[in-house]
């Protein structure tokens, strides 16, 4: 009787012991399906963002005057017909265009007097058209001194454009002559990374060129830009060559960022970086052919981020191991990772 019980038993534990034997001695492992493709060859450059040479204005005024008051301030955002600062004419200025104004109404009243003697046949028409080009002439020094704001005892500044407030060169009651700079401003939509490049590396640079870029500091988004303009000279102090990469208008200025120049493309098979393994005869992957580990060997065409290109003899219906390869060697049995999804994993390999 006791005999009957101990076969039994032996009978149901021998499937759990063979299922163990069968664990123990395959790898865990994850895959991904072998896929072919091209991936964008990459020049790493680094910089900062800054105002295009074509982005900045600088604010003037043509008249002389006073600062009344500053309403901006260095690294602020304006927007278009924003006050920058309010501006006092000068005492000098508001005589001149009173002057003005006051030649204009004598002008016209001494054409509407030739006119007169004219019809009365006491004046000349010469003498008219004199009278005429006087007016003409007392009009236009008046448009010109209220071009240049001088009919204005105050008069707002407003920003031109939407931008970034870059400088500012007065103070509130500064005395400034005509033409004096007020500020520089940036046009928000006129901004790029100055990124410095080996001058080896200038050949490979094309402009219109995509650009990804990452912030340096790892706060805030990536955000992709073009090469707008390539130098064509050494920068003395950094000895690089300096290249302009065109931004969307929600950059900040002073804002670092890594910048990967799209230089080609690299074709073959892509695959994780982490399944690409190194030995002193180069470079291999695992694939999983009939739930067996498959060593192929593998040339690295190029590498970007995580994906990493690689040319070899590689079977497309076979998944490539990128987690437990290091446990692999050419034929070990395998197990797939429950986690990993279904569509990456491969069936059964029933070739002969």
């Amino acid at each position: 009787m006791k005999i009957s019980i101990l076969m039994a038993a032996a009978l149901v534990l021998a499937p759990v012991a063979g299922q163990a034997d069968e664990t123990s001695s395959s790898v865990l492992v994850a895959t991904v399906p072998a896929k072919h493709g091209t991936l964008p060859q990459t020049l790493l450059a680094y910089g900062a963002v800054e105002p295009a040479p074509d982005g900045t204005a600088s604010i003037s005024l043509l008249r002389a005057g006073q600062i009344v008051k500053l309403r901006v301030s260095p690294g602020e955002a304006v927007h278009k017909g924003d006050p920058l600062v309010d501006f006092g004419a000068d005492p000098a200025t508001i005589a001149t265009y009173d002057q003005a104004v006051s030649a204009l109404t004598a002008a016209k009243q001494d054409r509407s007097r030739t006119a007169d003697l004219l019809s009365q046949q006491l004046a000349t028409r010469a003498q008219l058209t004199q009278a005429d080009k006087a007016v003409a002439d007392a009009q236009s020094a008046l448009d010109a001194l209220n071009r240049a704001g001088g009919g204005k005892p105050v008069e707002t500044v407003r920003a031109p454009f939407d931008g970034i407030v870059m400088s500012v060169a007065v103070g509130p009651g500064d005395r400034l002559q005509a033409s004096a700079p007020l500020m520089q401003l940036a046009a928000a939509n006129q901004l790029v990374v100055a990124a410095g490049v080996e001058p080896a590396q200038r050949g490979k640079l094309a402009v219109g060129a995509p650009v990804h870029l990452d912030p340096l500091d790892g706060k805030g988004d990536a955000i992709d830009g073009t090469v707008a303009s390539v130098a064509g000279m050494i920068d003395p102090k950094s000895r690089l060559v300096e290249t302009l990469i065109r931004l969307p208008a929600d950059a900040l200025p002073g804002q670092g960022y890594r910048a990967r120049i799209e230089i080609g493309h690299f074709t073959g098979w892509l695959v994780p970086r982490e399944a690409v393994l190194s030995d002193e005869s180069g470079s291999h992957l695992f694939q999983v052919a009939g739930n067996k580990a498959k060593s192929v060997r593998v040339t690295i065409v190029g590498t970007d981020g995580e994906t990493t290109v690689v040319d070899g003899a590689l079977d497309s219906n076979d998944p490539v191991v990128t987690s437990g390869s290091y446990q692999l060697a050419d034929g070990t049995a395998v197990r797939f990772n429950e986690t990993a999804k279904t569509s990456d994993r491969k069936p059964a390999d029933k070739r002969s």
